[in-house]
């Protein structure tokens, strides 16, 4: 996956990290669909799907582990539908 907003592959935000929102987060975990992120106690996660690349921000006091399942939950949702 190449992320559209920063024209940046996988392997180079997991080197430079990846910066939303005005926030710089360090990337933990990168495929070809997802890229999570942390940014102290808060973080993000991003899918791509089919369309469109959904973008979820978390902060503290909810789980990595619950956003993760929410986001990737929703992605599967829209790939199923064909979005």
């Amino acid at each position: 996956m190449t992320l559209l907003l920063l024209g940046t592959s996988i392997s180079g935000v997991r080197a430079q990290g990846l910066t939303l929102a005005g926030r710089r987060h360090v990337v933990f975990k990168s495929d070809k669909r997802s890229v999570y992120g942390k940014a102290g106690k808060d973080g993000v996660v991003a899918v791509k799907t089919n369309q469109c690349v959904l973008v979820g921000f978390y902060k503290d006091p909810t789980q990595p582990g619950e956003a993760t399942k929410i986001i990737e939950g929703l992605g599967d949702y829209l790939i199923s539908v064909g979005y």
